[in-house]
């Protein structure tokens, strides 16, 4: 801005000077006019032979017009070219201006896309972990009332029960079934129907935290990461707060679920990886039982 206001300066300077030497152009030919012819001085560079003549006064102007008209087409062609000069400056000004305020804008876009993923970062983080808090409080909610014992289970314990009673070695398996194709998908339909009455009855009492689970496990799943490679680190920290009771009770409950939802996730994000060892995990396919529960439900009235 500064430099556009030095140049528009110098430009007025410049027309100024050409316009004193215009206006002293024509004073000094005025002036020799009116020595010459009116006060009768003789000067060499005017002089004319017949001052009575027709010609007098045409002499004059011709003089006039010859002495003048070079002098301001040369004075007004000097300020056309100052005129041209200074309007190429204010062009490259106005050039190297907008270059500066698109850099700027850059700049400005590049630190409100820098905010903007820090503020998607900060808002996803805390609905991840307050999701996160509130799965944990259903776990610690979580009771059961233990008819032997004669006493209600709360938090973890309610989960280690489950687990003891519907893993998949707790299944009645008759041995030598996983050598026959037939009693094999037998005992896988007896591990889908233990699963369904786990979540269609036991479960219930805990359907809150499973929920809760499901929730945390699919807005992770559907959140549109710029990085593919940040998502499995937040599959990793659900992960990490799961005992291995809690895995094998969602595993059970996923299994039994008319939603396949829930079990879809746990296969594709690999979380069944970190179930604990059972010994009848050989005879057990996932694909299969998935296929018996699914025809389980087609042929279940809703």
């Amino acid at each position: 801005m500064l430099n556009r206001l030095k140049s528009q300066i110098k430009k007025i300077n410049a027309l100024a000077l050409i316009l004193i030497m215009a206006v002293i152009s024509i004073a000094i030919v005025v002036a020799l006019v009116f020595l010459h012819f009116q006060v009768g001085l003789d000067l060499w560079i005017i002089k004319i032979s017949n001052p009575d003549s027709a010609q007098y006064w045409g002499q004059i102007g011709d003089f006039v017009g010859g002495v003048l008209n070079p002098i301001l087409s040369f004075l007004a062609l000097i300020a056309v070219v100052l005129s041209l000069k200074s309007q190429s400056e204010e062009t490259k000004a106005a050039r190297v201006e907008a270059a500066a305020a698109i850099d700027i804008q850059m700049k400005n876009n590049e630190t409100l896309h820098a905010q903007n993923k820090l503020f998607d970062k900060q808002s996803f983080d805390s609905v991840f972990f307050g999701l996160l808090n509130m799965h944990t409080r259903n776990l610690e909610r979580a009771s059961f009332f233990n008819l032997e014992l004669q006493e209600r289970e709360y938090g973890p314990a309610v989960f280690d029960r489950f687990a003891f009673a519907y893993n998949i070695d707790n299944t009645e398996f008759v041995e030598g079934d996983f050598m026959l194709g037939t009693r094999l998908g037998d005992f896988q339909r007896r591990v889908v129907q233990k699963s369904i009455h786990f979540a269609q009855e036991e479960g219930r009492q805990v359907r809150n935290y499973f929920s809760t689970f499901e929730q945390l496990l699919r807005f992770v799943d559907e959140y549109p990461f710029a990085d593919p490679s940040i998502k499995p680190k937040y599959i990793g920290i659900i992960s990490s707060v799961l005992s291995p009771s809690e895995l094998e009770c969602i595993f059970i409950f996923a299994l039994g679920n008319k939603d396949e939802k829930l079990l879809g996730l746990l296969l594709s994000h690999d979380m069944l990886n970190d179930l604990p060892h059972r010994e009848r995990f050989a005879q057990f396919q996932v694909s299969e039982s998935i296929r018996i529960r699914s025809r389980f439900y087609s042929s279940t009235p809703a």
